[in-house]
């Protein structure tokens, strides 16, 4: 099988319904069990990331770091919620030592 989710999900799909794989009706209900709680846990995670996005868009710091390439709603809300306040550094060195992106001084 090829690696990827929509592989996966593809196959799991294909071996839980057909009938003339040779697979015995157990593992052909194992497989479609599978299949099912796949395709109900990515519904379940695009709904997380669309109410994680609904929150970065709602706060105007993580809007400000998701201008920034490659900053994305779950980057940002993760630096707004783990830094606090922001004005505790006094300057973007320290903000960056404190992330751990260059030496501590």
């Amino acid at each position: 099988m090829a690696q990827g989710p929509n592989h996966v999900r593809k196959a799991l799909a294909e071996h839980a319904q057909a009938a003339n794989t040779g697979l015995p009706e157990l593992a052909r209900s194992v497989f479609a069990d599978l299949h099912e709680r796949l395709v109900a846990l990515e519904a379940q995670l695009a709904g997380y990331d669309r109410q994680l996005h609904h929150l970065a868009q709602a706060m105007p710091e993580a809007r400000r770091l998701m201008q920034v390439p490659g900053v994305g709603p779950i980057t940002a809300t993760a630096l707004v919620a783990s830094t606090g306040d922001i004005h505790q550094f006094a300057n973007a060195r320290q903000f960056a030592a404190w992330l751990g992106l260059v030496p501590r001084h």
